[in-house]
């Protein structure tokens, strides 16, 4: 797909977006898709802008893959041998089963499986309010924000959030986590085929 200025404008509401992109890639004209996010991924700086764009690009399931991936990357922090008694407390345990939800959604995307996922957002909304330390309403807010990819399929922004959690200082072991992440998500891209 042609990344156009007319297609941006439609897709970023207030612009910012669209203007960054455009300063970015001013002298290469109108883009493939896939070239355009090659090259945001050749900045540190450009990496949101990179997750902003993936997200617009790929078709419901392959977001939710996205999504799954950046809840992927949460458990892995919090695996972590100086995390181990949030994993006893819970934490781990709840954001384990979020996955888990979305793994029988990808292999089963029925209305059984919609309504336990349903189930999972409940149970993720009510731990925030008993987790104390700041990563830990980080790591629930991406298991939030990655559910609701299911739940709300046209709700791009859900899974754009659950990847810039994912990547925040609070909640990532690797700095280059956003760049793994749109990495991925370029796969997702060329899998799927150009739209």
């Amino acid at each position: 797909m042609l990344i156009t200025h007319k297609w941006l404008k439609v897709e970023d509401e207030y612009g910012h977006y669209t203007r960054e992109y455009f300063d970015i890639t001013a002298g290469f004209g109108n883009m493939e898709s896939v070239d355009a996010m090659r090259l945001l991924l050749c900045g540190k700086e450009y990496h949101e802008l990179a997750n902003w764009l993936i997200v617009r690009l790929l078709n419901h399931r392959s977001r939710v893959m996205y999504a799954l991936a950046a809840v992927n990357d949460v458990l892995g922090f919090l695996s972590e041998p100086n995390f181990r008694e949030d994993m006893q407390g819970g934490l781990y345990r709840t954001i384990q089963c979020v996955a888990n939800a979305m793994n029988a959604w990808l292999g089963n995307p029925s209305v059984d499986t919609i309504k336990r996922v349903n189930r999972m957002t409940e149970t993720a909304l009510r731990r925030v309010k008993e987790v104390g330390p700041r990563y830990g309403q980080y790591a629930i807010g991406v298991a939030a924000c990655a559910i609701q990819s299911i739940i709300a399929p046209d709700c791009v922004d859900s899974v754009h959030d659950a990847a810039y959690l994912s990547s925040s200082d609070e909640c990532s072991i690797d700095p280059g986590n956003m760049e793994d992440l749109v990495s991925y998500g370029i796969g997702l891209l060329e899998s799927e085929g150009e739209r």
